[in-house]
């Protein structure tokens, strides 16, 4: 017997047997792999034609910050006004991050205050002991609302709710073709904006959100979201490249499921990309290879390092053994990072890239390359880092250094200052 995975979700979900057959075919039940084969049970398109078919129909608007949908009729001051928990979560989270600025003489950090605010959730979570008094609930949902904002409680459904009529001249043909096809562009757009590579699950839920709302009936509405879904993965509203590589050997028939594919595959992980993405990163590539940067002669490279040029030729091909610098007294780099650093600053190349262990070294030799290109009188090094603790590490060899967000904030028409970055 397989269990069903406990995910968490508010949206409306129902799953078929046949679909959860097919998950739990040849492999154990994973939560990511019912996300993406079904999809349509977390559309909120699907769920959006549910509310408007049903007894509690209504319009619905999208969120100002683009996650889902809100009912139309339901101001925010109404919605703020029931939903005191987030208010009280950070209310309560302030004075822990004060108290902890207080004990330690700074501000927290990222993970602790993620912490923090974890404690902060618990402690303002009321229990809910026995049986509620809907009665009493309703009494006093009145009076606040009509204290605070004037509004009897009686008027929002209608505000909210179509009456008979208005169902009855629900549309139930769906959007028609040009609005489809400008849904499928819109949400291919969408999904390739989110990621560089993205699957058929992020595509159904982009065209989740922008197919526009009519009167059919969820299912009716689902099955529309899924043919469109595949009608754009072949590409016949805009260029969409499969990026699975074929198997290299034919699979036996034992070991496929139900869709053909293996079962050692994830369930709905086939990822796609428009070719249009794919060829702006093929001009990025090609010009990361071309070999048109300034650079440093290997000569003058190995002389500044203190170091013999023969032996790193040597290290690089991987045929040197054990052995330190010539002048160890000039740099505390090791025959490998030296090695990797003649390598950087010679090649000519727009963007070299260093990989290593982490421990290995990287920082000192990056903090070795500033000098070392500094000195040759080739101009300033900033180094720029994804994150503030990964800057920290770095300022304390490099003389420029910043975060992406910061190095950003300097460029004409990503920030309102301008000039040279400082640490």
């Amino acid at each position: 017997m397989v269990r069903r995975p406990r995910t968490h979700n508010h949206n409306h979900y129902r799953g078929t047997e046949p679909q959860r057959r097919q998950i739990s075919q040849g492999r154990k039940n994973d939560p990511r792999a019912q996300h993406n084969i079904l999809p349509l049970r977390f559309s909120q398109a699907a769920h959006r034609q549910y509310l408007t078919t049903s007894k509690l129909s209504g319009d619905t608007l999208a969120r100002d910050d683009g996650h889902g949908f809100e009912i139309k009729g339901i101001s925010g001051e109404m919605m703020r006004l029931f939903s005191s928990r987030r208010e009280s979560i950070t209310a309560d989270l302030r004075t822990r991050a004060e108290k902890f600025a207080q004990r330690y003489g700074r501000a927290p950090s990222q993970r602790e205050l993620a912490h923090l605010a974890q404690a902060s959730n618990f402690q303002t979570r009321t229990a809910k002991d026995g049986a509620l008094d809907f009665a009493q609930l309703h009494n006093g949902w009145a009076d606040k609302l009509a204290r605070t904002l004037g509004v009897p409680l009686a008027s929002v459904a209608p505000s909210v709710w179509h009456d008979a009529e208005g169902r009855g001249r629900a549309s139930a043909q769906g959007p028609g073709p040009l609005e489809l096809a400008r849904a499928a562009q819109q949400a291919v757009a969408l999904a390739q904006q989110e990621k560089s590579t993205w699957t058929r699950a992020d595509l159904i839920k982009y065209l989740g959100r922008v197919l526009p709302r009519t009167g059919m009936e969820s299912a009716a509405a689902a099955s529309v979201i899924e043919d469109l879904a595949d009608r754009a993965l072949r590409s016949e509203f805009e260029p969409v490249i499969c990026l699975e590589a074929p198997e290299a050997v034919e699979v036996p028939r034992g070991l496929l499921r139900a869709d053909g594919r293996s079962i050692y595959q994830r369930h709905g992980g086939v990822r796609y990309a428009t070719r249009a993405q794919l060829a702006m990163e093929e001009r990025l590539v090609a010009q990361a290879e071309a070999a048109a940067a300034p650079r440093l002669t290997r000569a003058d490279t190995a002389r500044a390092l203190g170091t013999d040029l023969a032996r790193l030729g040597e290290a690089l091909a991987g045929r040197a053994g054990e052995f330190q610098n010539s002048h160890p007294e000039r740099t505390r780099l090791t025959v490998d990072q030296s090695a990797a650093l003649l390598s950087v600053l010679t090649d000519g190349r727009r963007v070299s890239v260093l990989n290593a262990p982490a421990g290995s070294g990287k920082t000192r030799v990056l903090t070795e390359a500033a000098r070392v290109w500094a000195a040759s009188g080739r101009g300033p090094v900033i180094g720029i880092t994804p994150s503030q603790s990964a800057r920290n590490t770095l300022a304390a060899g490099a003389a420029e250094s910043c975060n992406t967000a910061q190095f950003l904030g300097h460029l004409p028409g990503f920030g309102s200052t301008t000039g040279a970055v400082r640490t």
